[in-house]
């Protein structure tokens, strides 16, 4: 095929004989060819900056999908459930814990894997992904801590409470940790908006019946053995945190029973053994887990 230059010039020729004529005609192409290409560039350019606008509009953060990084206080509600799992209050309590003075909300909650009603507990057993405790301070500060020592929780006596071990205002916290069934334990913790921390048996303790380490005390409650704790105000106003063993000897329901006592009292975040005693005689045998008299 010509070449469409060739045949330009064959024209310019028949008709023009100036030849200065086909190079000025032929800038004059090439610059018009220029000018279209720059403004199919332009073109292009503004297409994809409005295309470029148009994702950053449609997938922008809003204000209210920021995260500042606080926590945050759950809903009030019983059950709250979420795409992945259900909240369930498992047991409420107030009282001082941080010992400034103003009134402390706590929960412990089940977390459950799914939609499951919190009325079923059956299947919030079955289907426990975590347990974990919330506490909403009367600074306004909150916490939100996982809680461990138990899965699932109050299996016995169902104790979740505030007390006040040593009578200085600021309250420790009572949880039941199970293990259910014939056993219950009781553990003490102290509470801030640090975290949820167990108090601590002194050296040497009282084994085997009080051993030291994490407070958690109690042991069996069948026909043959009970293990209440009390804490109990004395009239001088000292408190005394008491954890009693006691087990059937006797040959018929009176007993006897052989009992044994040991007496602490709370120095900080421990609890130091100030005496012990054994007896017998008669008990109940339908003890509570834990006697609150320092409430």
């Amino acid at each position: 095929m010509p070449d469409p230059r060739d045949l330009l010039r064959q024209a310019l020729a028949d008709v023009r004989p100036d030849p200065d004529a086909l190079e000025r005609t032929l800038k004059l192409i090439e610059t018009r060819r220029r000018r279209r290409r720059l403004a199919v560039m332009s073109t292009a350019l503004a297409l994809g900056f409005a295309a470029l606008l148009l994702v950053w509009v449609a997938f922008r953060p809003t204000s209210g999908s920021i995260s500042t990084g606080q926590p945050t206080a759950p809903p009030s509600a019983t059950a709250t459930t979420s795409l992945s799992s259900t909240r369930c209050v498992q047991a409420t309590t107030s009282g001082d814990f941080d010992g400034d003075g103003t009134t402390d909300e706590a929960e412990l909650l089940e977390l459950v894997s799914g939609p499951v009603s919190c009325r079923n507990g059956g299947e919030v057993t079955s289907h426990l992904l975590s347990q974990q405790i919330d506490v909403r301070f009367g600074s306004g500060q909150m916490l939100q801590q996982p809680f461990k020592d138990c899965q699932p929780c109050l299996t016995g006596g169902g104790v979740f409470s505030a007390t006040d071990l040593d009578g200085d205002g600021r309250d420790e916290l009572a949880i039941d940790v199970g293990p259910g069934a014939s056993l219950d334990d009781v553990g003490f913790y102290r509470v801030d908006p640090s975290g949820v921390h167990p108090l601590l048996v002194a050296d040497p303790g009282d084994p085997p019946y009080v051993e030291p380490g994490p407070a958690i005390l109690g042991g069996g409650f069948d026909s043959g053995s009970q293990s209440p704790i009390a804490c109990r105000s004395n009239h001088d106003g000292t408190r005394e945190l008491v954890s009693v063993h006691a087990e059937y000897v006797g040959g018929n329901v009176e007993g006897p029973w052989k009992i044994h006592a040991t007496t602490m009292v709370l120095q900080g975040d421990g609890l130091v053994v100030t005496s012990s005693k054994d007896s017998h005689g008669s008990f109940p045998m339908t003890s509570q887990v834990f006697q609150n008299g320092c409430s």
